[in-house]
């Protein structure tokens, strides 16, 4: 029989217990080492008081067969289906999300809708007579030519800034292909003014999720139980780590404090689901190196999030609504009670707004009351008055958003360059290839960072591999 290898894996969160999970189950022995002191990373839940809530508004995605069969047997019958229902806030008007152009075009105000036909075609019939290469670097170069300006900046330029913290003049337009709809905007015109007649693909795709009664970290719950199982295995929890250790030039030990006191993990294979930045500092024990570089200029964005008890059973019927006019200062409202009726008590729902920040600045420092008073603005807009708000609570969670500058795909691969010279060491998951994935899609990437481990390939495959599959998320190739 062959000797089964120790793997360390950094990060408890979907990608992390996937590859966990998928090792222990084929007898290798694995510690999972994570800051937090919870299992789920940011796709946690956590209960206070009477509530039940996530970490921020979550769903299992039913996209990726495997990886749903497998999350279903965790589960057994404890998880229901829902279609989702997310809106968006444009111009005042409640509309669908992802944003349907026809809808919009007859909702808001005729004449910003005339002005948004008006400059679209302007711009196209430019591009057309100047016959420019439609080749953008931008994120407002993309969208622009995409949707004309007034459209862009109403429906996803100001909200883009507000969520990255940047102008989308220093965003790059990969964001743009990533997470805004591929609509043919001018297919929608020429079909309104009868000039073609052809079917108009830019509707409203309906889409299924799947969540258990205790919250989505039911999924990391069950799935850290079974890891447990396997002898030879643990989770290090609330753990600092120190320093990755060579012995002979290769990665092979870790050195960290956990409950107290220090200790040092040997391993055959690491795969890293932390953020890049962090895993190149225990690399190079902080100091000065071609990777500590390239992270240097890859940054993200913090969230903090403020959970509102009101008392009335629903507050509406979406799971997640998009605040994109621009006085809105939070980005986003959920709803969990839509996804799970037994999160609350009857005669009550909890509401919660997250808004992107970076710590330390002012919104991160905030106190909680003046915190509060922010978003009763935002709330005050959409009709909810401070009588009928019985509690609230917040919290702040770092490195949630990869933030898409002009050239992160360069450090990205220059970063994946240096990862492959230490042969046992495997970047992976939305932290670890600095992506924006779901949690199906982290899962997923664990899993297969897991396979290269079973077969011994050695992590420049891996890098190479993963290196076409963003290429691909990007691209809006991949679904």
């Amino acid at each position: 029989m062959a000797e089964m290898k120790k793997v360390v894996i950094l990060g408890a969160g979907p990608a992390g217990l996937g590859a966990g999970f998928h090792l222990s189950r084929k007898g290798y022995s694995v510690s999972i080492i994570d800051r937090a002191h919870y299992i789920g990373g940011a796709s946690a839940s956590f209960r206070i008081k009477d509530y039940i809530v996530d970490y921020g508004p979550h769903a299992f995605h039913i996209k990726n067969e495997g990886i749903t069969r497998m999350v279903k047997g965790l589960l057994a019958e404890d998880y229901v289906e829902v279609k989702r229902k997310s809106r968006l806030i444009l111009d005042g008007k409640d509309l669908h999300y992802p944003l349907d152009i026809r809808e919009a075009l007859f909702k808001i105000n005729p004449l910003l809708s005339l002005k948004i036909l008006a400059d679209y075609i302007l711009i196209r019939c430019r591009n057309i007579l100047l016959k420019k290469n439609r080749r953008f670097g931008t994120f407002e170069e993309w969208g622009t030519y995409a949707f004309g300006r007034t459209l862009y900046r109403l429906a996803f330029g100001d909200y883009s800034e507000k969520m990255w913290g940047v102008s989308g003049k220093l965003l790059s337009s990969k964001l743009a292909q990533q997470k805004l709809l591929k609509l043919d905007l001018w297919k929608l015109i020429l079909k309104v003014l009868g000039i073609v007649d052809t079917t108009f693909e830019g509707g409203v795709t309906q889409y299924y999720d799947m969540y258990p009664p205790f919250g989505i970290g039911t999924i990391f719950e069950r799935m850290s139980a079974e890891i447990r199982k396997n002898s030879g295995s643990e989770i290090l929890l609330n753990a600092q780590i120190l320093k990755i250790c060579r012995s002979q030039g290769r990665p092979d030990n870790i050195g960290l404090i956990c409950g107290g006191k220090e200790r040092r993990i040997a391993f055959d294979y690491l795969i890293s689901t932390i953020p890049l930045k962090y895993l190149s500092g225990y690399l190079n024990d902080g100091k000065d190196s071609a990777m500590n570089s390239l992270c240097a200029g890859l940054n993200y964005r913090d969230l903090r999030i403020i959970y509102i008890v009101l008392d009335k059973d629903y507050y509406s019927d979406a799971h997640w609504i998009y605040l994109l006019d621009p006085h809105f200062k939070f980005n986003r409202l959920s709803e969990q009670k839509n996804l799970n009726k037994d999160s609350s008590p009857q005669g009550r729902t909890v509401i919660s707004l997250d808004i992107a920040c970076n710590e330390g600045d002012r919104i991160w420092n905030m106190a909680d009351e003046e915190f509060f008073q922010l978003a009763m603005g935002d709330l005050g807009y959409m009709g909810i008055e401070r009588s009928h708000i019985l509690d609230h609570f917040n919290l702040k969670l770092k490195d949630v958003y990869p933030v898409y500058s002009l050239d992160f795909d360069a450090r990205l691969a220059g970063i994946f360059v240096e990862l492959s010279k230490h042969e046992n060491i495997y970047s992976t998951g939305r932290q670890g290839l600095f992506l924006n994935n779901d949690i199906h899609d982290s899962m997923d990437m664990g899993i297969k960072a897991a396979e290269f481990v079973l077969r011994g390939e050695a992590s420049g495959g891996w890098h190479d591999y993963v290196s076409g599959y963003i290429k691909e998320r990007l691209e809006g190739n991949k679904k």
